[in-house]
């Protein structure tokens, strides 16, 4: 999972190749639309939650 800051096309290649599953939001300035699982996208603002209020 990622976020924003990680839509690059090399990045998602670069995941696609290891076999891992992307989660990352495109950003609303590209070019080329891509896919993102809404649900996981969900989950993954959940667990950020999470993190956030352990580190306070």
């Amino acid at each position: 999972m990622g976020d924003q800051g990680y839509d690059r096309d090399k990045t998602r290649k670069m995941l696609a190749q290891q076999g891992i599953p992307l989660c990352i939001p495109p950003r609303h300035c590209r070019k080329k639309p891509v896919h993102c699982n809404k649900r996981l996208d969900r989950k993954g603002h959940k667990i950020g939650n999470l993190f956030s209020r352990l580190k306070d």
